[in-house]
């Protein structure tokens, strides 16, 4: 039953539970993993798509305010993954790519490391220059060091595309997000083999074996 949600923001977690698997009202009241994750993503759908508060969010949903702000970023982050309107596009399929791609992008999986940490670390590995990534060159043995620099800056830290895309010699947010969605796949291919508290470096070369 959804009978006791607010009915402003009904719509939205009556969608997220479903596709948690959980019952609208074990989303906004059980402690565990899912219905947490569950608050995090509902709670920044209520933000930006209905214009909701963050305070008032975060009083509807029972979180704290911080941790809505959070969720804001990864939703952010989602959204401009996946090329969506969060105003405009029916909630149901939004919902169903945002669950989708969350962990992707999820705060508690990044730390607050710089983008320039990554891009040494990433250097290190393929055994090329800092210079080298964020310059204009584009022969395979750059490109590919390159795109998964962007990948794991957005994987590991805060900044967003066009934060990252400025961090790679100036280049257009586009392109950051290009990159990223090169890698995507692969990583996905290995996430399921990298532990929780797996590095940069853990995963520039996990990354680096499986492209090949």
């Amino acid at each position: 039953m959804a009978d006791t949600i607010p009915l402003d923001v009904r719509d939205i977690v009556v969608c997220v539970a479903g596709e948690l698997g959980l019952p609208p009202n074990s989303l906004m009241a059980d402690l565990g993993k899912s219905a947490s994750l569950g608050r995090r993503i509902a709670s920044a759908l209520a933000v930006r798509r209905i214009m909701l508060s963050t305070p008032n969010v975060a009083r509807r949903f029972g979180i704290a305010s911080a941790l809505v702000t959070d969720a804001l970023s990864t939703l952010d982050a989602v959204l401009a993954y996946i090329q969506a309107s969060v105003t405009r596009a029916p909630i149901a399929p939004l919902v169903t790519r945002v669950v989708a791609e969350w962990r992707r992008f999820e705060p508690s999986t990044r730390v607050r490391i710089p983008v320039a940490e990554v891009q040494e670390t990433v250097a290190q590995v393929f055994q090329v220059s800092v210079r080298d990534l964020i310059s204009a060159r584009r022969t395979n043995d750059i490109v590919r060091p390159r795109h998964i620099a962007i990948y794991l800056a957005k994987r590991f830290t805060f900044a967003s595309f066009p934060e990252i895309a400025r961090a790679f010699g100036g280049r257009d947010h586009t392109t950051a997000l290009h990159a990223a969605r090169k890698i995507a796949p692969f990583a996905d291919a290995i996430a399921s083999r990298m532990a929780d508290d797996a590095s940069v470096e853990d995963w520039a070369r996990a990354l680096r074996r499986e492209m090949g």
